[in-house]
């Protein structure tokens, strides 16, 4: 990217852009609510169609077809005095991102409303940490109670109160619709993303439409914030779904301080790391690119705002973390930082991530190529390398675990890129150019390309069901386990919805269990008592003989112990079958087995 410096904000350009104002984010919510519209025909379909998944799957993309059919001609005949196969072609693409949406929604729905919170690792602690909320218990307790989170509360306590606020303060689903509405507000903030760097770059046209290609904005950074590669979380109760909404908005601030060099804006993004160390600790991650932002493309004696800017982010970053230790004490530290700072972090399993979502880093890097073509300011190179920068950091810090969802707001923001790119690279010309046969030749084949290239980012997902219908009687079979004794005295591995009606909020959890185990810094010698005391008179447990364990996990270079405290003084008395049928959600829907206390002294060999 090369030009010279933006002497001051092109405002009134920007109000030529499509998606300028109000109009374009209401379009954007006008995507998404056509999405919510198609998800529910796929719903009609399913229960219509024969028996079969793959039949039903099939009869959806029929009608799916036939909708986009009749809403470009719908388009067509609206636009026919103007209509251009550029137009037309960016009306297909909108129409293709809002069934896709739609799909997405679907395949979620199944998992979305399922009562028992056992979908991921993370789910059972969240569902703790809002219990505790409830109850006006102490988010972070003793180590050895292991029933706390290692995740700063942000997320927890946002999900809370906004559930309440709508009167389902007790409501796994609607826990799981707010992380929903997070991820859509990333894609309607992404998508002013977007307005800012074709405004910071002059990359638009004049022949633009100002409804379709903001509505396409949305529908396809949703997409994005909902990807299978890097971000396939988002709706289930993780701290990643706010941490994407967060940094989108972080982003967004950058932007229009680069647009506009606003000072109020400077106060905002000093905010942004406390914000963001609340949500998810390595969002604080945005004081250092703030900073480097400000020190090396903010323009000449940038000294002043680069320190007045980091005092302040220090010190709203020190209150925030002092806040934590003023409320729960020395156990805030040791899980939200000891706990988690303990992980080793694999070079080469972060290289590995980086191959695996090659398709963003490229994204990326070819919408600032394009971007740098135009003419365009040392301020949007910033903002283009601190997205670099993120992301790079983000898969560094993957390397700590086998999933890639630390790259979802690098990945997001990589969105926006392309996004900016992909509507300047777009077919235009003329009006007698736009409807000769060469024109809708191009515009067929640069619909083509978007769409593969849709697949390539993991945008896709199929309208089937995430979750099997025996997913019911899996969770019907657990809560069985605990008819006629207190559940404080039935230990559940995974899973807090049993606990949450009757207010309990049970120690030894295998969520904390597992993370202290692989990072070394764990005390079990509370749940080694409470095993070997025979506490409990029923624990429910899953991979007890195999190296999946998570009480006593076989990567672990030392042993918890605990698999030996359990089988020495338990046995198992039965078996809860795992649930059938296909699922495509990693856990914890494997066998259970109920374990009981032995009646004599003797030991399991």
């Amino acid at each position: 990217m090369s030009g010279p410096p933006l002497a001051g904000a092109p405002l009134a350009e920007a109000a030529r852009l499509p998606g300028a104002g109000w109009g374009g984010t209401l379009a954007g919510l006008a995507a998404l609510a056509g999405a919510v519209g198609a998800a529910l025909l796929a719903g009609l379909v399913h229960q219509a169609a024969p028996a079969g998944e793959e039949r039903a799957v099939a009869l959806v993309g029929v009608s799916y077809a036939a909708l986009a059919a009749a809403a470009l001609g719908l388009f067509a005949l609206v636009r026919r005095r103007t209509l251009t196969a550029s137009g037309l072609g960016l009306a297909a693409l909108l129409v293709a991102a809002v069934l896709l949406v739609g799909s997405y929604l679907y395949w979620a729905s199944s998992a979305l409303f399922y009562r028992a919170d056992i979908l991921i690792w993370s789910e059972s602690p969240f569902v703790n940490d809002i219990l505790k909320l409830r109850l006006g218990r102490p988010l972070y307790g003793s180590p050895a109670d292991l029933d706390s989170f290692f995740y700063t509360p942000g997320s927890q306590l946002l999900t809370y109160l906004l559930a309440g606020a709508a009167g389902h303060s007790a409501s796994i689903p609607a826990y799981r619709v707010i992380q929903l509405l997070y991820a859509a507000g990333a894609a309607l903030l992404a998508a002013r993303c977007v307005l800012r760097v074709r405004q910071l770059s002059a990359a638009h046209s004049g022949q633009e439409d100002r409804l379709v290609v903001p509505a396409l904005w949305a529908a396809v950074l949703f997409l994005c914030a909902t990807n299978a590669s890097t971000n396939p979380f988002a709706f289930l109760l993780h701290n990643d779904g706010l941490s994407v909404l967060v940094s989108a908005a972080a982003y967004l601030l950058l932007l229009e301080y680069a647009a506009t060099r606003r000072r109020w804006l400077i106060v905002a993004m000093a905010a942004v790391p406390a914000a963001g160390f609340l949500v998810k600790q390595s969002l604080g991650i945005w004081a250092p690119l703030y900073g480097l932002y400000l020190l090396a493309f903010d323009g000449p004696r940038p000294l002043r705002r680069v320190l007045g800017f980091g005092a302040l982010s220090a010190a709203l970053l020190g209150t925030a973390y002092g806040s934590g230790r003023l409320l729960w004490g020395a156990d805030f530290h040791y899980w939200v930082f000891q706990g988690m700072g303990n992980h080793s972090v694999s070079p080469l399993r972060a290289l590995q991530h980086v191959l695996d979502a090659w398709a963003y880093f490229a994204a990326g890097l070819a919408g600032g190529i394009v971007i740098g073509t135009t003419r365009t300011s040392s301020r949007l190179l910033g903002a283009w390398l601190v997205w670099l920068l993120l992301m790079l950091a983000e898969a560094y810090t993957s390397g700590i675990a086998w999933m890639l969802n630390h790259m979802g707001p690098g990945s997001l923001v990589a969105g926006v890129w392309l996004c900016a790119a992909l509507t300047a690279l777009w077919p235009g010309g003329d009006r007698t150019e736009a409807r000769s046969p060469l024109a809708w030749l191009r515009a067929a084949a640069a619909v083509a390309i978007a769409v593969l290239l849709g697949s390539g980012l993991s945008l896709v997902r199929l309208p089937e069901r995430a979750l099997p219908a025996d997913a019911q009687r899996y969770a019907a079979a657990i809560e069985g386990e605990f008819a006629g004794l207190p559940p404080q005295s039935v230990l559940l591995d995974a899973g807090t919805w049993v606990y949450l009606g009757p207010g309990v909020v049970m120690r030894d959890r295998s969520a904390a269990v597992g993370e202290l185990g692989i990072s070394e810094v764990g005390d079990f010698s509370g749940i080694l008592e409470r095993l070997r005391g025979r506490y409990y008179a029923r624990v429910l447990a899953r991979s007890i003989n195999s190296d999946q364990f998570p009480y006593d996990h076989g990567i672990w270079r030392r042993s918890s112990g605990i698999r030996r405290a359990l089988l020495d003084n338990y046995r198992v008395v039965r078996v809860i079958p795992g649930v059938e049928g296909r699922w495509t959600l990693p856990r914890h829907l494997e066998p259970v087995s109920v374990l009981e206390p032995r009646r004599d002294s003797t030991r399991a060999r």
